[in-house]
């Protein structure tokens, strides 16, 4: 999600420098400047805020995009329990429907057919990828819930460990007090 907004901004903010430098050109052609030097100040200060402009714009619409997209695609994957390229399309299709949410009925469903039709392909790679791989390179989901359950057991008895020292400690504390105590 970073890299795609990283990206976005870049290629956003190369689009907005075109635009603003093709516009600095055309409403500044008759302006007086003080100076060449305060003349490529405000042209370099236009370009700067158009790229940061266009940039942000796109960064964070695309950002926002592929989040909504990744976590479509783990939920449906968990949800699931399965890793196919129906996932993959429902993920792009419910993501063009959710970024088109305020346009209306036409747009979501353009946006859903676009972002299923994308998608589709990309999972059917997936998938076919998923089955070329040897299996000591598939991730073994039962070896991993083993592996998960164990974790859980040990924090378990990190836990009761912790507890059990604790409760010692306030035991002994309390000991030497009521010996402390009736030296007095």
């Amino acid at each position: 999600m970073l890299t795609t907004t990283v990206f976005a901004f870049v290629f956003g903010g190369r689009f907005g420098y075109r635009i603003v430098d093709d516009s600095f050109r055309r409403h500044n052609q008759l302006t007086v400047y003080e100076s060449a030097m305060h003349a490529q100040r405000r042209y370099h200060a236009s370009i700067v805020v158009g790229f940061v402009k266009y940039g942000w714009r796109w960064g964070w619409r695309a950002g926002t995009f592929a989040g909504v997209y990744s976590f479509l695609m783990v939920a449906l994957e968990a949800y699931r329990n399965r890793y196919d390229a129906l996932n993959f399309m429902a993920s792009g299709a419910s993501t063009g429907v959710l970024y088109n949410i305020f346009s209306g009925w036409r747009k979501m469903a353009v946006g859903a057919a676009l972002g299923g039709g994308l998608s589709l392909p990309l999972g059917i790679l997936a998938q076919a990828g998923n089955a070329i791989l040897p299996e000591e390179y598939k991730l073994n989901r039962k070896q991993l819930e083993e592996c998960n359950f164990e974790k859980e057991e040990q924090k378990q008895i990190l836990k009761a460990t912790t507890s059990s020292l604790i409760e010692s400690i306030e035991k002994e504390l309390k000991q030497k007090d009521q010996t402390c105590d009736h030296k007095r």
